[in-house]
């Protein structure tokens, strides 16, 4: 276990500071050899602890995030590192990850006796639930919302379900265009210069923290169960659930990274449901997991998270002294043209998709639409499949 741990370290370094290196495309890529059972399993979840938040430099300082996660959180990241306070961002994104999951942690023992119970029951309305978040979404971001979600949900459609449409890699080429390459071009374009960044800590009274930590608890809990919807989703949902200012909102937002991450474990024990990259590699590599494993491999995932904080704090201190003024432009620009290159590396049609969905990205940024409207790509298609609609 102790040797899956330490490859799990470097991995999720790795892959968190390569931009546009989303987890499900490192793992679904990686091929483990001949590792023992508990060592894929400490690998596993050592490597998404990492790569969580340290995979969050890529939206401060190049604007190229690579998942639903860090794409949420892309303008607040950038409107604190644009005003010198990229380390402030840091640690309060940190303070979100640690207090949510020092919740979460030892609810899953709880959890594991009613989650079956309550999905079971759920079942018949998932679809039901999945396209009301989505619809809410696009109820706060207007025509517009409206608009974007409907594009998104189309290239999904056509790449998820799509009868004869063969796209080497269509999840990740739309993850690639939706998150990566789109708001790369954007930010490359229109971005002001970044300043140098200045040492700073985060003020979160005690009680702020804890009601954030609880918000993203609850929420990541909840996204356990639901198929098809991640953090991206459930930003309209946390702002009616009074998330307040932009300090806030990353505090929440990391939260339910967190906790989605630790509930999706315990969700693959008991309903044999991959909720991440790394919950899809374990059931591909190791199979089913016991009671005994899950908890244990939740608490190597909850126990490596202060080592990624800490790795994104101090990072952030790092990147904050190089990649300023118009260097941070030329990063972004060969960065967004590097991710280009190895989606036509995959072939014509994992390039179209990019190109189509790094269109609707920049589209939804220059209207001011959350980008995460365009998660409804997978979203929707899942809800569709859920509900028998398509096979």
């Amino acid at each position: 276990m102790i040797g899956g741990a330490c490859l799990g370290v470097l991995t999720g370094i790795i892959s968190g500071y390569v931009p546009g290196l989303h987890p499900n495309t490192f793992f679904s890529e990686f091929d483990p050899g001949p590792l023992r059972r508990d060592d894929l399993l400490s690998f596993a979840v050592v490597s998404s602890a990492i790569n969580t938040p340290v995979s969050k430099l890529e939206s401060m300082f190049l604007g190229v995030p690579d998942d639903q996660t860090t794409t949420v959180v892309l303008i607040p990241f950038q409107r604190y590192t644009l005003a010198g306070r990229a380390e402030e961002a840091a640690r309060l994104s940190a303070l979100g990850t640690l207090a949510a999951a020092l919740i979460t942690a030892p609810l899953l023992p709880i959890l594991s006796g009613v989650i079956a119970t309550a999905y079971d029951a759920l079942r018949p309305i998932v679809p039901i639930l999945i396209l009301a978040v989505i619809g809410l979404q696009i109820l706060d971001n207007g025509l517009d919302g409206f608009l974007i979600a409907g594009a998104s949900a189309g290239a999904g459609c056509l790449a998820l379900l799509g009868a004869g449409v063969s796209v080497p890699g269509p999840i990740e080429s739309m993850l690639t265009g939706f998150y990566a390459v789109g708001p790369g071009v954007s930010c490359a374009l229109n971005r002001p210069e970044v300043p140098r960044q200045a040492r700073a800590r985060a003020s979160v009274p005690g009680a702020k923290l804890v009601r954030c930590g609880l918000l993203g608890t609850f929420t990541g809990v909840v996204l356990g169960l639901l198929l098809g919807l991640g953090p991206a989703n459930v930003i309209s949902l946390l702002r009616r659930l009074g998330v307040r200012g932009e300090d806030e909102y990353i505090m929440v937002v990391s939260g339910v990274d967190a906790s989605d991450n630790l509930s999706s474990i315990l969700a693959l024990h008991a309903l044999g449901n991959p909720r991440s990259g790394a919950s899809v590699f374990l059931q591909e590599h190791v199979g089913e997991l016991t009671l005994g494993e899950a908890l244990t491999a939740a608490g190597l995932y909850a126990a490596s998270l202060p080592l990624g904080t800490w790795l994104l704090v101090y990072s952030s201190r790092v990147f904050g002294s190089v990649l300023t003024g118009v260097r941070a432009q030329v990063a972004t620009a060969i960065v967004t043209a590097a991710l280009l290159a190895l989606a036509a590396h995959r072939g014509p049609g994992a390039l179209g998709l990019c190109l189509l969905c790094s269109g609707i990205g920049i589209y939804a940024l220059r209207r001011g639409v959350d980008p995460s409207v365009c998660s409804a790509a997978l979203a929707v298609p899942t809800a569709l499949k859920l509900a028998g609609v398509a096979g």
